[in-house]
Parts: structure tokens; sequence; C-alpha cells
């Protein structure tokens, strides 16, 4: 899809300055307050409605690199901004997730809630998860892992919410710690997110050979090819581990820097010259951290490479 196409598909902020400006069945002040926040934020952005698109997940990044204090603003009033930005993403239609629902709890999860009262910290962190299913008309006993797991994505994907990973995976907590405290909750134990990010693409993910080579490889490493010359001791499975992980998270971070993952066939293709990656190895555009653990990218891709060119015979076969 050309940028062109996109940004006809993609609504702008100015579009949903439009849709409010049309929404007559609001009362104007109310119009007023939401389009100036949107208009408000641009500004901040030193950039124009129309260049801006209205997807929450962008919005909310790039709320999270603003200040009170490089906005000029109080605490109160980019609190009430950022509220009013939520707010108009729902009234333009480009969202029904809000930060903070209002939606009245459906009876069966007014009832379920009721027996938290103790628990404080519980009761907040599934009282939006409640509110988003009553709103969907669903109720507590059809809470399963696929209920749960679409809340998960439209919290990344449609809301304004600050951390939206860790308010998924606190819901799944509580109701599983509910369920083995409080009598009568629904006895379907949930699978906890988990919060460790994954940046490594899985072999599946590449040509069937790169899976085969990567696992010939390790099989030489740990001294069980028959046919091999292993030119010292087997490495130890937490060794293999650590070098496989390595090696995915290298041809990730290709395909990330734009490689098509389906001329990844083998280990010799991560070292070829035309696999060159950009000087901070792993460094993927989506994250703020290296795929491999603070500090470690460039350890990482150096251990990967080494690892790859002895296996496509480009380096010294030195183990």
């Amino acid at each position: 899809m050309s940028t062109e196409t996109a940004s006809r598909t993609i609504p702008t902020c100015a579009d949903v300055i439009g849709r409010i400006d049309g929404r007559t069945d609001l009362p104007l002040r109310r119009r007023q307050d939401l389009s100036s926040a949107m208009r408000r934020f641009c500004r901040l952005q030193s950039r124009q409605p129309h260049d801006i698109p209205a997807d929450p997940a962008d919005l909310r990044r790039q709320l999270a690199q603003m200040s009170a204090p490089a906005a000029g603003l109080s605490q109160g009033s980019f609190r009430n901004l950022r509220s009013l930005l939520g707010k108009a993403l729902i009234e333009a239609g480009i969202t029904s997730v809000p930060r903070r629902s209002r939606m009245p709890l459906g009876p069966e999860w007014r009832q379920l809630l009721a027996g938290m009262s103790g628990d404080r910290h519980q009761r907040y962190s599934l009282s939006h998860l409640a509110r988003y299913c009553s709103e969907r008309g669903i109720r507590p006993v059809d809470i399963d892992d696929e209920v749960v797991a679409v809340y998960g994505r439209d919290l990344v994907s449609q809301s304004l919410l600050d951390r939206p990973k860790q308010a998924y995976r606190n819901a799944c907590l509580a109701w599983n710690r509910s369920m083995n405290t409080i009598r009568g909750w629904p006895q379907h134990k949930l699978t906890i997110p988990s919060s460790r990010p994954t940046y490594a693409l899985p072999p599946a993910a590449f040509p069937a050979s790169f899976g085969i080579d990567l696992d010939a490889y390790l099989e030489h490493l740990s001294g069980d090819d028959l046919f091999g010359e292993m030119g010292g001791r087997p490495a130890s499975p937490d060794t293999l581990k650590g070098r496989r992980k390595q090696i995915l998270a290298l041809a990730s971070a290709l395909v990330e820097a734009g490689h098509d993952r389906e001329s990844i066939r083998s280990l010799a293709d991560l070292v070829a010259p035309q696999a060159a990656l950009p000087p901070q190895f792993g460094a993927s555009p989506r994250h703020s951290r290296p795929p491999l653990g603070q500090g470690g990218s460039q350890r990482s891709g150096t251990t990967a490479r080494a690892a790859a060119q002895r296996r496509s015979g480009q380096g010294r076969h030195d183990r």
C-alpha cells in the first residue's frame, strides 16, 4: 500500500475534528472542548491536524513522550487534555475503548465485584475489564482466554491507557486471585500474558530450509552430529538455547531492517554482504530497547554473526 493510499484510509486528527463538528447531537460546548483539545495537541506536536494520523496507539506513544512542564500546562490541565483526546476519539468513532469507562456495570458484574470490597487493588484491576464486558454484553461466566485476549488487543490498539499491556496482565492476575479467594467466582483460570517482550521471530516465520540449517548447526554444537567434526567439548543445553535465541534475534533484526524474510534461507544468508544491519544491531524500530536485553545487543549480534560465519564456512571454524 502506498503512503498516499494509507493517508486516505487512516483517519487523521483533522478527520476527528470534522466528525466532532458534525455531531449536532452533542452540545455545542462539548464539541468545542473536544475539537479544541485535538487542535491543542496538534500544536504541541508542531504539526497540522491533517498530518497526524488519529491512530490511538500512535497518539498514546506521542502523549507518553510529552510532559506537562514541556507543554506549558499544569498537571491538571495536561490530564484534562489527555482525557479530552480520548473522548474525542470515541465521539468521532475512532475507538470504543476509553481510558476510564463510565459505562454502568451489568448486574452480574456488579454483584461479582461487590464481593471484592476488601481488596481495592484487585477491584481496580478488574473494573475496566468489567465495564468493557458490560458494554459488549459479556457476562462473567463468559470470560475465557479468548475474550481477555481480544480485550488486551483492544487496549493496545484502541485506547490511550498509559500502560495497556500491564493493565491487561493485571486484570488476568486479579481474576485468577479472585477465583481462588472469593466464593462464587467463575472457575475459569486465565492464562497470564508474559510481561517479558518477545522480539525474535520463530523459525516458522522463515523458509523451512533456515530452520533445518539452524537445527543442524545446534546439533553439531551439541556433539550429536555423528558425521561432523567437533573441535571441542559439546556445548551445554544453556549454551545451545542462548545460541538459538541469538541467531533468531539476528534474523529477526534483518527483517525489521527491511530484508525479505523469504530471502533468509540458511545461516549463510545472515552474513551475506547484502544482510548488513545498521550499527546498532537489534535495535528494533518499534521498541525502545534492544531485543536481547539492555546493553546486550552488540555482544549478542557479534556472537550470532560469528556462529553464522562458522556454519557457512565464511569464518574460521575454531570451535
